[in-house]
């Protein structure tokens, strides 16, 4: 089977949200959403546009109110596929990973998804939809005992 780099970031996109709203699965949820937001990225950087990483900063900021400067946007927005994949770096045998972690990474995700195609699918419309009106419970507070 051959498929393009923006089918199968769609394929990558959609599962993840599946996987996000019915499973709970922010594990695999972060790890497809990453995949599908690094193919977008590329595509993104050989056209000359951007990608979500910038324009979804001052999202990421006002929901967590870091203490970083800008130049650290990167490293913050990044934390999630970073402490997934970098086991030289993160030395600790568990990883916090939350649903706002999980949320932040889709939300890249579906910023360059139509970036390069030019719309999103009704799936992605569906799940914006849906994080709007569930927001709130996405991003309360987690008890250190999950």
């Amino acid at each position: 089977m051959k498929l393009s780099k923006i089918d199968i970031s769609k394929m990558q996109i959609e599962r993840a949200i599946d996987l996000f709203v019915n499973e709970s699965d922010y594990v695999s949820a972060i790890t497809l959403a990453a995949a599908a937001e690094e193919i977008m990225a590329v595509l993104l950087s050989d056209n000359a546009q951007t990608s979500a990483s910038e324009s979804l900063y001052p999202w990421f900021q006002h929901k967590t109110k870091p203490a970083n400067q800008k130049d650290d946007a990167r490293k913050i927005t990044s934390f999630s596929i970073d402490a997934l994949k970098d086991t030289h770096q993160n030395t600790d045998d568990k990883i916090d990973i939350t649903p706002v972690l999980a949320a932040q990474m889709l939300q890249r995700a579906l910023v360059n998804y139509p970036r390069v195609v030019g719309k999103p699918t009704d799936k992605m419309i569906a799940f914006v939809k849906w994080f709007n009106t569930n927001e709130a419970s996405v991003f309360e507070p987690i008890s250190e005992n999950n």
